[in-house]
This record gives C-alpha cells, structure tokens and sequence, in this order.
C-alpha cells in the first residue's frame, strides 16, 4: 500500500529486472535507524519521524546483476527535506575548496581524458552530471575544455552561473554534443539509475566518454549480516554506503557494468602509459606512493567502481 512520501520500486532500478531477495528491513522510525538517522544527520529533529512514521527501511539484492537498492525511496518532498533542511546544503563546500587533494585528482583525470579523446582541450565539450559546487567545473574550465553542469539545487544552479559555467537541463541533455561527460559519486543517490544513464548515453558524441565512479558496496551483503549501525563514516564497520534515505542503490563493479551494457556502453582500457603520463604532484612522499599505486590498483583490482565507458557504435 503506498505510503505518503515514499514510492516502492518493484524492480531493480539497475537492470529492470524483477528478480530479487530481501537482506534487511527495520522501520525508519524505530531503533537502530532512528538511531542512526539521529546521530547523522544533527540537523533532524523529532517532527522528522513523523515523516518516516510507519514506512519500513528495506534493502533488496537483484539477483541478476547484485545491485543492491532501497526499496521503499522518497518523494521529492521528502528528498528536499532531506538535502535542504536535514543536511547542511553548504557543508560540502569548504571542503572541496580548500581540498588540494581534490584539485589535484581532478586535474589528473582531466588531463587523463584529454589524452584519450585525442583533441585540443578548447574543442572538448565535457558536463558534469550532478555539478555540486562547480569545483570540478572550474577545475576542468581552467584547462581550457568547454564545460557545462547539471544541477537540481537552485543555490548552486546560481553560484555556478555566477563562475561562468553553463548549466543544462534535463531535457538538454540528449544531443549527443558531449565528449566527456563525468559522474562522480551520483549514481548511488539516483531514484532511476538505469534512465539516467541511457539519457546521458544519448548525450555523448560518438566516441565519447563517460565516468562512473560510486562507493564500492561489495562487503555490503556480508556486514548487513552483523549490522553495526554505530559505526562511524570511514571505521570498518561502515553501512553508509546503504545510508537511509540518501545512498538509494550500492553498487559493485558487475551491478556497473550491467547497467551500462543495458544502454550500450562498453568499458574503455586505459593503458598504464596514459595513466602514469597524466600524473601531477609527484612530492611529498605520501603523494608521490598515491601516485605509483593508484594506476597499477584501477587497472588489476577487479572490485574497483570507477570506470570510464565509451558509446558500442553499431
């Protein structure tokens, strides 16, 4: 029966299929979950459950592709509640500003992507799916690609016009003008995974490329056997890669590749020689390891969820 703020998903929102298991369901409003929601997001308060009341915390397992998923997802009431009131909208910001760690990985895969596509960055047309702030925009920008956002909050739908960055909608998307097109860290919040990316597959030049990277949910089947809903973001013991709420679907690598079979998408093999040649920042010694291991781990780890599609050209 449907309840007011939440929709069901009767089928994998990966791959289509109906095929699947149950591996944990607990009522939002009840220990552990309201503990949980309670301890993460401080901004919550009690009138909160009222919200929640009644509906119960539900993760599926498609027992065709292993996509896991939230069952019972919520409304667009419901998610702006979420990212506009219960989490600071603002408290990612600083973050990535001040974070050279993060300039400088964008700056690497920029120059890694610019290589592969083998043009001149003024020519590259690139769009970052779930823009945030802009950082990877005014990152990419300052290489010289054209670049453009796409964005459902309003306050930065604003901030990035106000750095110059193009903003496209929904409906803007499917032009095929893209040559590069990233994802970093959306496809898990998405209520319809499998949709977005046959849009954003439309949206790519022929010889295009596309990003996915998502948090690993590999180990998520075995500590939902144990759940420590106590454990903090980055312990061991972690679940927030299935965060109530927020983290709607966990991908692992065969869930990735799957839904980009499904829309025609084929994974692009980047030769190590390109890798180590799109390398910045080779001091301090930290660094400088981060560097030498990062190429050799993407290209011989098998359970990684990074991974750059291009178009099956038929």
């Amino acid at each position: 029966m449907p309840i007011e703020h939440f929709r069901s998903r009767e089928a994998c929102p990966g791959c289509g299929s109906p095929r699947r298991r149950t591996l944990y369901a607990q009522p939002y409003d009840q220990p552990p979950i309201s503990d949980y929601l309670r301890s993460f997001y401080k901004r919550l308060g009690d009138d909160a459950f009222t919200l929640l009341a009644g509906v119960s915390f539900t993760l599926d397992q498609c027992q065709d592709c292993s996509l896991i998923f939230q069952v019972e997802i919520p409304d667009n009431f419901l998610l702006k509640k979420l990212y506009e009131e219960w989490i600071d909208p603002h408290q990612g910001t600083t973050h990535h500003v001040k974070s050279f760690d993060f300039t400088r990985q964008y700056l690497q895969e920029t120059m890694l992507f610019v290589k592969l596509l083998d043009k001149p960055a003024p020519e590259i047309r690139a769009l970052d799916f779930g823009m945030g702030w802009g950082h990877w925009c005014k990152v990419v920008q300052g290489f010289g690609c054209q670049v453009w956002g796409y964005e459902l909050s309003q306050p930065q739908i604003e901030h990035a016009r106000s750095l110059g960055i193009g903003v496209v909608g929904w409906d803007d998307i499917p032009q095929g003008r893209f040559d590069f097109i990233s994802t970093e860290q959306v496809f898990e919040h998405l209520d319809e995974p499998l949709k977005t990316l046959q849009q954003l597959r439309r949206g790519l030049t022929p010889q295009g490329l596309l990003k996915i990277a998502t948090p690993n949910g590999s180990d998520i089947p075995g500590k939902l056997k144990c759940p420590d809903w106590k454990a903090t973001k980055y312990s061991h013991n972690s679940l927030n890669k299935v965060s109530p709420l927020e983290h709607l679907n966990s991908f692992n690598p065969r869930a990735i590749m799957a839904m980009a079979a499904k829309v025609g998408l084929e994974p692009v093999r980047i030769p190590l020689s390109l890798h180590y040649a799109s390398l910045v920042y080779w001091k301090p010694w930290k660094p400088m390891l981060k560097n030498a291991i990062l190429p050799l781990y993407r290209k011989f780890h098998p359970r990684g969820t990074y991974f750059l599609f291009r178009p099956i050209n038929t």
